[in-house]
């Protein structure tokens, strides 16, 4: 965000970024975090909408990122009332 580089648009674009993240990168490929492909960063806007989580935070909670930049670890029910740019999780 820093830089004014373009988010990941898709799972292609992230292979780009790969070598920079690559604990983040192979989860998101994974399917293990899920992300907001598309969605810029705007530091400090105070703009807490929810970009990237773990997949199966609605049940068990976990790390997010908010489109500001900030992480914070939720509870499964402060997850489930926060706002997402992400779309909700598939069942299996």
């Amino acid at each position: 965000a820093t830089e004014k580089k373009p988010m990941p648009k898709s799972a292609n674009d992230l292979v780009a970024l790969e070598p920079i993240f690559p604990l983040a990168a192979g989860k998101v490929s994974g399917g293990e975090l899920v992300y907001a492909w598309g969605t810029a960063l705007s530091e400090g806007s105070g703009d807490l909408t929810i970009i990237a989580h773990p997949h199966d935070a609605e049940t068990n909670g976990g790390w997010v990122l908010y489109k500001d930049g900030s992480v914070k670890k939720l509870k499964a029910d402060e997850f489930a009332s926060a706002t997402k740019a992400t779309k909700p999780a598939k069942k299996k």
